[in-house]
């Protein structure tokens, strides 16, 4: 979701629109009141969803994604495009990237007159990674989204999978990306790793967070000082609760809070207030039905309820 000048509202998501009654990519514009002023759709004949956006010069919303590809078990191509603010077409053709295995574009950041793409790969690119892993995938493009260069990838370490949510740029000229690492032994780790301009990994990154619990970071908001995480720790019996976690700009954690509200619980995005609290958005639901609900807390300065 993106905030425009006006006060209006940009999503991204999937909706299944198609006859075949796969999904179609889904963009949604409101005004501030939430009144619907446009609605647009991008898809195949197979699934397709819209991960991740950014706006660019308060004009231009550039997207991020997947399409599937034909005739493969459900392998997907990265998928990218740029619109106005106003729902109208800047680039002439949605852009493909038909790399091999199966490939999903989560989360798109600027770099200068260049854009930063950040998503998860698997099958591939075996030369740099274990290809029945689950690896981050970082990749630079130029400003038509069309030639590709600097790939980056972070993968294994003595774990098994990696998964990447999120990317967020720095004051100080580095990336940081959050997501998971899963263990061999079944487990899984808040992921956080940094790199620089050149999209190298810092010496002595990535950090694997260990929050006593199966956890996964969602969330990330980058300060002066600080990384704020929010994410989502379970239990032995798989019952989910709302983490956040604060470290410093080394990835040591300085301070983390659990959130053990009714049923399961988890936390998939947040803002900082004035007061140094925050707001956290995320789902809810029984542990022993598929039904759930919109859940949204709000803490004290330092994360306390």
């Amino acid at each position: 979701m993106l905030v425009l000048p006006d006060s209006g509202v940009v999503t991204i998501g999937s909706s299944q629109k198609n006859p075949s009654g796969n999904k179609d990519i889904y963009v949604v514009r409101t005004d501030k009141k939430g009144a619907i002023q446009w609605t647009k759709h991008y898809g195949s004949e197979n699934n397709d969803e819209g991960l991740g956006m950014i706006l660019e010069n308060n004009i231009n919303l550039v997207m991020v994604g997947y399409t599937e590809k034909t005739g493969t078990d459900s392998d997907k191509d990265i998928w990218m495009f740029k619109i106005d603010i106003h729902g109208n077409d800047v680039w002439p053709n949605q852009r493909i990237r038909n790399y091999p295995g199966d490939n999903t574009a989560m989360d798109i950041v600027p770099m200068n007159d260049e854009y930063i793409v950040m998503g998860n790969t698997i099958g591939a690119f075996e030369q740099y990674v274990n290809p029945e892993l689950n690896s981050v995938f970082i990749f630079k493009t130029d400003n038509q989204g069309i030639s590709t260069s600097s790939f980056a990838f972070i993968s294994d370490n003595g774990y098994g999978s990696h998964y990447g949510t999120m990317i967020e740029t720095d004051p100080d000229g580095y990336f940081y990306i959050l997501g998971k690492a899963e263990s061999n032994a079944g487990t899984s780790d808040i992921l956080l790793a940094r790199l620089n301009l050149t999209l190298n990994i810092d010496p002595g990154w990535p950090k694997y967070l260990d929050v006593n619990g199966n956890t996964s970071g969602n969330a990330l908001i980058v300060t002066r000082e600080n990384l704020h995480i929010i994410g989502s720790i379970a239990n032995p019996s798989g019952i989910e609760s709302m983490i956040l976690c604060i470290t410093d700009k080394n990835g040591n954690i300085g301070r983390q809070k659990q959130y053990n509200l009714i049923d399961n619980h988890e936390g998939l995005g947040f803002s900082i207030t004035s007061d140094g609290g925050y707001i956290i958005t995320g789902g809810s639901g029984k542990a022993d039905n598929d039904k759930s609900e919109i859940v949204v807390v709000k803490t004290k300065a330092g994360g306390v309820l």
